[in-house]
């Protein structure tokens, strides 16, 4: 019964390193928003690339909790 709860080892490692990848993508993509705005010529490409990352893990979840990367995204084209 608590396995079913749970989620499978597999589900739960698999959710574990989304959940990292995600927090590595939300990182870099802060990271090149601050650069950006702190004057360092930054490609805005290599910020669509990440959103467009973003935006790939957070269709796979399937919880409602998923962080809006809409948000993220307009938030990133204020800063630049």
């Amino acid at each position: 019964m608590t396995q079913s709860l749970m989620g499978s080892s597999k589900e739960r490692l698999q959710a574990f390193q989304d959940g990292r990848k995600r927090n590595e993508l939300l990182h870099a993509l802060g990271d090149l928003t601050y650069r950006k705005h702190s004057g360092d010529a930054i490609d805005a490409g290599a910020i669509d690339a990440l959103i467009a990352e973003l935006d790939g893990l957070n269709s796979s979840r399937n919880d409602e909790e998923a962080p809006a990367v809409s948000d993220t995204a307009e938030h990133a084209d204020a800063v630049t």
